[in-house]
Parts: structure tokens; C-alpha cells; sequence
């Protein structure tokens, strides 16, 4: 079964543009530009959306007309466009000077901008005037949202089913190479297995021992409750179900106390470890009805 966790990260993404104008100023009289009239001297785009730099010689608003203005017009359709505005001039040397900077929203038809604060007659005797010409530069910077949404899938993982399949492979025999006769009842088991789980098992079955050339192995010291019990939990690392044996004449005690002594000989100390365990708590058990 897979489930998702979903993550989302906000930010605002900017998108930047510049564009630089050169204006030159021979023929701008105040014959033919009065006060709040433009001159649209270009062009650009920024991001998705199309700008245009007006210049207003003889300042945007009256009655002040000493002064020049240059406005920013958004002309793509848009609303609610967030943006950083910045213009500045650009000196002889190639210099940018101190820029005027404000943040403004945009929508179609909008025009935002700033006043010189520098007048006119004082821009064509400084250093940013040069044959009869002056360069402004506008740097339009736009802030978006953005959300990005990321869907992490996670499987949910079962748990281990392979002490299921080990059990069936003990009790159905298939591919067994080993039998043990414990009192005249036949268990079919393997080697392998047997081994990996017990040092007893791997020193008998493939060592040096007369018992690693038989098929068969006579246990006589044994019931065969305890051994198949101590199989189970050799093949599964589990122990039946409380009372599984109880119903064969075999009362939990004595089969816990038994199996601790298989566990031993064995050398299967989990086993001997859970089989303590069950022993002491039919021990606590039986001192509790006293």
C-alpha cells in the first residue's frame, strides 16, 4: 500500500531586465512639448510582460517644468504585477549614478516613474550630458509568486512473512536431506538451516562426526513434542501458541523446562532465553492462585 506526503515551498521568484535609453536633446522646445507631454523612446520586455520608458522634457506634472520625468508603462495586460523600479543616469564614463528606487504595483495602462531632482539646465552642464545627449537606464526587477508542490510516495513495506514460508517448508518436508527418529516419530528437516541456527547442529551434521554421512538420526533422550517444538522455533524464531502441545498430554511447564534443556544442548541460546521466559511466567503464574 503506498501513501504520500506533500510539501509545499512559497517564495517570490524575481525577473530582471534592464534597458538604457540615450536621449538626445537638440529640438526639444517647449514649442512642441508642453508640460505632462511624453516621448516614448522604446521598448522592451521583462519577464512575460512588455514595458515602455516615456520621457517628459518639461517634467510630468504641472506647474513644475524645470524638471525632466521619465515614467515606466506596463502595455501587456496584466494586473497586480509587483515590481521593483529602479532609473539612474549613466555618466560620460560609462558610470551609473545614484539610482531613484521604488516598489509599485502595475496594472495595463499604468505609468510609474520619478521626477529629476536635478534640473534641466543643471543636467546639460554636468557630467551625464555629452553631445547634446544624456543616457538613462531603467532596471525593472518583477516578483511573482511561486509555490512548488512536492509529492513524496512512500510504499508501505509488509512485514516479513518468511517465517510463514519457513514453517511451510518444515512441515510440508520438500527438499529435506535430513530425518531425526525421536521415539519412533520421524521429522524431516535440512541441513542447512539446522546448521546456521545451532554450532551442535553444524559440528554434527558437517563436521567430523558419524552423524554428517546419515540420512537418519536416532533420538531417543528426547520427546517428540520438545524436538518438534525445538524445530519450529529453529525454522520460524518463534514459539508455538500458548497451549498448542497442553491438549497432547504435555502440560506447558514441563514442556518449557524440557525445551530449555533441548535449547541448551543445542546451543540456541534465544530459544533458551524465550523458554526461561515462558517457564517463569507459568511459575508466576501458578504462585498467583495462592
Amino acid at each position: 500500500m503506498a501513501s504520500s506526503f506533500t510539501t509545499s515551498v512559497f517564495q517570490m521568484k524575481p525577473t530582471s531586465g534592464t534597458h538604457r535609453v540615450k536621449i538626445g536633446t537638440q529640438h526639444l522646445n517647449n514649442t512642441f512639448f508642453k508640460p505632462g507631454s511624453s516621448i516614448r523612446c522604446g521598448t522592451f520586455t521583462v519577464g512575460e510582460y512588455q514595458w515602455a520608458i516615456l520621457y517628459y522634457p518639461y517634467g510630468h506634472l504641472s506647474p513644475v517644468t524645470t524638471h525632466i520625468s521619465f515614467m515606466v508603462e506596463l502595455l501587456s495586460e496584466a494586473k497586480d504585477v509587483m515590481v521593483i523600479l529602479s532609473f539612474c543616469f549613466i555618466d560620460r564614463n560609462g558610470i551609473a549614478s545614484d539610482s531613484h528606487k521604488e516598489s509599485v504595483v502595475f496594472k495595463k495602462g499604468d505609468t510609474k516613474g520619478f521626477s529629476c531632482s536635478m534640473g534641466r539646465d543643471s543636467l546639460q552642464s554636468s557630467d551625464l550630458f555629452k553631445d547634446d545627449s544624456f543616457t538613462v537606464e531603467c532596471s525593472i526587477q518583477i516578483l511573482e509568486p511561486s509555490v512548488e508542490v512536492k509529492n513524496n510516495i512512500f510504499i508501505s513495506v509488509p512485514p516479513s512473512n518468511m517465517h510463514q514460508h519457513l514453517h511451510h517448508l518444515l512441515e510440508s518436508g520438500q527438499g529435506a536431506d535430513i530425518s531425526f527418529n525421536v521415539k519412533g516419530e520421524t521429522f524431516l528437516a535440512h541441513r542447512n538451516i539446522l546448521a546456521s541456527r545451532s554450532s551442535v547442529f553444524q559440528a554434527e551434521l558437517f563436521g567430523s562426526m558419524s552423524e554428517s554421512k546419515a540420512r537418519c538420526i536416532d533420538i531417543q533422550d528426547m520427546e517428540p513434542q520438545v524436538f518438534k517444538t525445538m524445530l519450529q522455533f529453529i525454522y520460524t524464531d518463534m514459539l508455538p501458541p500458548s497451549g498448542d502441545d497442553t491438549d497432547k498430554g504435555v502440560d506447558e511447564d514441563i514442556l518449557a523446562q524440557h525445551l530449555t534443556v533441548a535449547a541448551d544442548r543445542s546451543c540456541i541460546v534465544s530459544q533458551k532465553l524465550m523458554y526461561l521466559q515462558a517457564l517463569w511466567l507459568v511459575v508466576h503464574q501458578f504462585t498467583r492462585s495462592f
